[in-house]
């Protein structure tokens, strides 16, 4: 069985985050490191860990709006020293 098989059968349908465990002849019980590799690979792509660490403490909304306001002031003083070169 080729990579993009294996890769192919390991999609579990109506669970984007899920990954099933490929049998073979060198695993006859089944490879969970390539589906541990998949599942991680979908986790971090889909957000979930990042929001996760986001949300491990609570953040007021005050907070959050001065962050996203500092961030903003940053980015354009940066856009601004571009433009003056």
């Amino acid at each position: 069985m080729s990579r993009e098989d294996k890769s192919i059968k390991s999609i579990v349908p109506g669970n984007a985050l899920a990954a099933k465990v490929q049998k073979s002849k060198r695993f006859p019980n089944g490879d969970i490191t390539r589906a541990i590799g998949k599942w991680k690979r979908a986790l971090k792509d889909s957000g979930k860990i990042e929001h996760i660490k986001e949300n491990r403490e609570y953040a007021k909304p005050s907070v959050i709006r001065r962050d996203e306001i500092n961030k903003a002031k940053y980015i354009q003083y940066i856009q601004d020293l571009n433009r003056d070169w």
